[in-house]
């Protein structure tokens, strides 16, 4: 075999090794997400006629992003509560586990 085309040949089994090795794998979680306000029909927050689908949308790639930095397996449920719409209460946003499994 000539050397230029066995240093060649090198280059692409080397270019290919490598390729293959940083190649980033998505996790394997499974992300149940449920909407108490479109299962409702309430209207407001994530059933907001104008806005609903973009804060889901958001919610959906926030999730897909999760799956390539977390090495995971497994089922995880969200569910988002009915939206507040009591403008006097002074709480913008809250979020936090309803229940939390330790093994």
């Amino acid at each position: 075999m000539p050397k230029m085309l066995r240093t060649t040949f090198r280059l692409l089994v080397c270019c290919f090794a490598l390729a293959t090795a940083n190649s980033s794998a998505t996790a394997q979680i499974n992300w149940n997400v449920t909407y108490t306000d479109v299962t409702s029909s309430s209207g407001l927050g994530f059933d907001d006629p104008i806005l609903g689908k973009l804060r889901r949308d958001s919610v959906t790639a926030a999730t897909n992003y999760l799956g390539t930095i977390l090495d995971g397996r497994g089922t995880t449920n969200l569910n988002f509560n009915a939206s507040l719409n009591d403008s006097g209460s002074g709480v913008l946003a809250s979020f936090g586990p309803l229940a939390a499994t330790m093994w």
